[in-house]
């Protein structure tokens, strides 16, 4: 909060956290951006009760907080149709919060209230046909009909170099779950964790 952030997310990989971090979010006005704990590369759900058992106390644990304004089913899936189906069970158990199909993610089809993402009671049904949508556009092009209605918007131009590009509250935006600005870490975060030799952009390669 005090760097200025206002939405932090807590990835796919990652873990369900104890109730000071959510306590800490709710204090310091950080919307929380939650994954479900599944990711790509071995770390999917195998449709067990005990993972939906888990979904639901987890939901039940953290619905009152105020921070927690979104469940998201998992980071960078392909074959969303077990997500979607977990989801259901936050639907049915927080119908308040907005839900995602994963993260990154072309939406729904049906299911929830298009302006907000939270469940409406009819079928939940992702836009995604099997694959992710490739973190466009901001990488790849790919845009947002699905959110925003924009198709052709890149938040950061890949042909203009960064300290060029223009910024500010004028500029139009999005929110993007996978990336902010793809930059170089600042000298004062890579020495605690690199030494000098390989503080480079090729990591002394």
């Amino acid at each position: 909060a005090a760097a200025g952030f206002n939405t932090i997310r807590v990835w796919g990989g990652g873990a369900f956290l104890d109730r000071a971090f959510y306590d800490a979010c709710d204090l310091h006005g950080l919307l929380v951006y939650h994954d479900l704990m599944f990711a790509q590369s071995g770390h999917a759900p195998r449709g067990t009760v005990i993972e939906r058992n888990e979904i639901r106390h987890q939901v039940r644990r953290l619905s009152s907080h105020a921070c927690l304004f979104l469940w998201s089913g998992c980071n960078e899936c392909t074959d969303l149709s077990i997500y979607v189906d977990l989801l259901g069970v936050i639907a049915a158990d927080d119908p308040t919060k907005a839900i995602w199909p994963a993260s990154p993610s072309n939406g729904w089809v049906s299911g929830v209230a298009r302006l907000w993402a939270t469940p409406d009671g009819t079928p939940l049904e992702a836009r995604d046909a099997g694959a992710i949508e490739a973190h466009g556009p901001y990488i790849r092009g790919g845009g947002f009909p699905a959110v925003n209605g924009v198709t052709n918007y890149e938040p950061v131009a890949t042909d203009v170099r960064f300290d060029e590009a223009p910024v500010g509250l004028g500029q139009a935006s999005t929110f993007v779950s996978e990336f902010g600005a793809v930059a170089w870490s600042s000298p004062e975060s890579l020495a605690s964790t690199l030494s000098p030799r390989y503080r480079s952009l090729f990591g002394n390669q």
